[in-house]
């Protein structure tokens, strides 16, 4: 990809100093918007970080080995590991992220004794969302940015939740017990339905194979389907190709060109999304990305 640039909204960096909260050693904590396109090399870390991606989409890579990511990701990058992370060009990254180390001899450290050991594994680095970490962060940049009375009580506080909950998060994978209010709604059938509407909705740019979804959720790909299509009255192939194309369909409304639209979609070739965007609209996605600018300049000209 091509590198732009990058935008820090907030970032606090403790180079040279001690900055300790309990059994944490917070090293880096901050919030960076990526240009579309925009790459941050490989580099070993020295340290722990949780990137928290919070819009857009990219990749994430451990060890050289990506990991795709989107809105609501959470990616663990262990110690010692190498790691780089790029913007999608049409898509772009924004993400918060923590670095961290822990201090085994404090009497806390048993509380993150299991993040640690994930971390150290290394087995599993990529989760969902399901507990608003962002608003977590939000809270820390909150209160890292101001001075007032017992400060360092709520960073501390606030850093215990957010591991915390990272770890539950992982934990929790393909699991019903994440607070979502859309997940805990109705009977388990329409649960599970509405659990597949998330995922497609956080993972439209980077599904490969809608049997992806069984080892997310945990249920075997017939039974999804069976259920998502008795629930939602229309069959899961079906809903993912709607969103698909209509997905497409805001790229090249964007003015995004069509080999692009294509290779952020997923397809193999142009050729096999210029067919399936034409069986979906009647239209090729070149003679509608032309004839929407057409309207649109028209629609200026006129106002």
């Amino acid at each position: 990809m091509k590198k732009s640039g990058s935008k820090f909204h907030f970032d606090n960096y403790f180079e040279g100093m001690l900055h300790q909260y309990g059994a944490v050693r917070l090293i880096q904590i901050g919030d960076l918007y990526c240009e579309g396109g925009h790459e941050i090399g490989a580099h070993e870390q020295p340290c722990h970080e949780i990137t928290y991606v919070t819009a857009g989409s990219g990749v994430c890579t451990f060890n050289n080995r990506p990991f795709r990511v989107g809105e609501g990701a959470i990616f663990l990058s262990p110690e010692g590991s190498e790691h780089s992370i790029s913007s999608s060009r049409y898509n772009p990254l924004r993400y918060f992220y923590c670095a961290f180390t822990f201090d085994k001899d404090h009497p806390d450290y048993p509380q993150f004794a299991s993040l640690d050991k994930r971390l150290t594994r290394a087995d599993s680095l990529l989760a969902m969302d399901h507990y608003s970490l962002d608003t977590v962060f939000t809270l820390l940049f909150r209160e890292l940015h101001t001075k007032h009375d017992n400060q360092d009580v709520l960073i501390e506080a606030g850093l215990k939740q957010l591991l915390l909950l990272t770890q539950r998060s992982f934990d929790e994978r393909g699991s019903e017990q994440h607070s979502s209010y859309l997940a805990v709604a109705g009977n388990k059938k329409q649960r599970l339905a509405r659990q597949v509407v998330q995922y497609l909705d956080s993972h439209i740019f980077h599904i490969k194979n809608l049997s992806e979804i069984s080892d997310e959720l945990g249920y075997s790909y017939s039974y999804i389907t069976q259920v998502f299509s008795s629930t939602m009255g229309v069959s899961l192939n079906a809903y993912y190709r709607e969103k698909r194309m209509k997905k497409a369909e805001e790229l090249l409304q964007q003015n995004v060109p069509v080999t692009r639209v294509a290779e952020v979609m997923g397809f193999d070739t142009v050729q096999s999304f210029s067919r399936s965007f034409k069986n979906f609209f009647g239209v090729s996605p070149s003679r509608y990305r032309a004839d929407f600018i057409v309207t649109q300049k028209q629609s200026s000209s006129t106002n």
